[in-house]
């Protein structure tokens, strides 16, 4: 992968080969083989739309957000940690290589790599912090708070603006040039109680007020 694209499987074009002449048998399996080329020939261009590309001196954060609510559960956390690691090491084999954000949550957000740290597109190093994840570290606060998960990803961002424009950057890529994929690990359940600031509203804004 030269150009920084993830590659998209499917069947090339010319896998059928040459029409020849031969049986009706033939000739049908060969129709056939045809169509089904068309078939994932449509199905990759469709899929190349969905591509992450990295622009020649381009720039890309991820941030890995994980739910370590009571909801979510030892295992599937154990298992949805797993699958981030994973993620990391895929990507790391096109050759590249992103900064990471990496934060747990459940009542309260958990900052565990920051896109700010030098080691944060050191994928080896990011594999190692995300492995030693415990899902025990959110037991004495463990409702769900995604909004505030995802309002610290945003505030990261703005840390990550105010170094840059410190280190001499009139405009800071992380604003400009920089490409911000967001991957959330939850079971979607936010078990929120009303909002003191609304308690009369039938569905309370969405900040969650968990215990």
């Amino acid at each position: 992968m030269k150009d920084g694209r993830l590659p998209v499987g499917g069947i090339g074009s010319g896998t059928c080969g040459r029409a020849h002449h031969g049986s009706a048998s033939k000739r049908t399996d060969l129709q056939e083989c045809r169509r089904l080329e068309r078939d994932n020939n449509r199905v990759s261009a469709e899929n190349v739309k969905r591509k992450i590309v990295i622009e020649a001196g381009g720039s890309m954060n991820i941030y890995l957000v994980l739910d370590a609510s009571d909801s979510v559960g030892e295992g599937n956390f154990s298992r949805a940690r797993d699958v981030l690691v994973q993620l990391i090491e895929k990507i790391s084999s096109y050759g590249v290589f992103p900064r990471y954000g990496v934060l747990t949550f459940a009542t309260d957000p958990h900052i565990v790599v920051s896109t700010v740290s030098p080691q944060s597109s050191d994928a080896d190093w990011v594999s190692n912090k995300l492995g030693d994840l415990k899902y025990e570290s959110h037991a004495l606060r463990s409702g769900t708070n995604t909004r505030a998960a995802l309002e610290a990803v945003h505030n990261m961002i703005i840390q990550q603006e105010q170094d840059e424009i410190r280190k001499g950057h009139k405009v800071a890529p992380v604003a400009n040039s920089t490409r911000h994929v967001l991957v959330l690990m939850t079971d979607g359940e936010t078990p929120c109680t009303p909002n003191p600031l609304y308690p009369q509203t039938p569905t309370p804004p969405a900040t969650c007020w968990s215990s």
